[in-house]
């Protein structure tokens, strides 16, 4: 009885280890006007990771998708090809995100905060709606607002990828879903160690 205990125990603390490994890891999931990407923040190991593909390109993936009969949007895809499940989504139109590049006036940092300082009421801002159209499904403006904070005021390892230099849209899912899981593993664990 005792081996039994004992092996179930070193089994379940194995098991909450992997997991708190893993949880430390923010997942999101953004679509832009041009690229999906994933976006992975880790806060005790102090690493983003960006990895993202043209939007054509996961147009094609969805459309193999479609053929094998597994009907996705492009969040979904995205999940689908890296195969983490996510925390956040975010996603917007092209005129959304086209108000957040051409605002000229600003730099990036003030572009951000100025939406930011009227989310409570965004209807009275010049840029009407931006960052609240731009929220997900799982996701709220003060997400987006907490993580803009918390990697403007500490460094971070930064790691941007462009997926689509090697990745095969037209290629069987089954093997893209493997090799880029593979990619993003390793990529990971490389971020992970800087």
């Amino acid at each position: 009885m005792k081996k039994i205990i004992l092996l179930l125990s070193i089994t379940i603390m194995t098991l909450l280890c992997g997991c708190s490994h893993q949880n430390r890891n923010q997942v999101w999931y953004i679509v832009s006007d041009q690229y999906g990407s994933l976006v992975v923040y880790n806060n005790e190991e102090k690493f983003l990771l960006i990895a993202s593909i043209t939007l054509s390109d996961l147009a094609t993936y969805r459309g193999k998708l479609l053929k094998e009969n597994i009907e996705s949007d492009n969040l979904g895809a995205l999940q689908s090809l890296f195969n983490l499940p996510f925390n956040y989504l975010l996603e917007g139109t092209k005129d959304d995100w086209k108000t957040l590049y051409n605002n000229k006036t600003y730099t990036y940092h003030e572009r951000i905060n100025y939406i930011m300082e009227g989310e409570d009421d965004l209807s009275k801002i010049i840029n009407t709606g931006t960052l609240e159209s731009l929220v997900g499904k799982q996701t709220t403006v003060s997400d987006i607002k907490k993580l803009y904070e918390t990697i403007n005021n500490e460094s971070y390892v930064l790691r941007v990828y462009n997926v689509s230099q090697f990745f095969q849209p037209l290629g069987d899912t089954t093997l893209n879903r493997k090799l880029i899981g593979e990619w993003t593993k390793r990529a990971l664990e490389e971020a992970g160690n800087k």
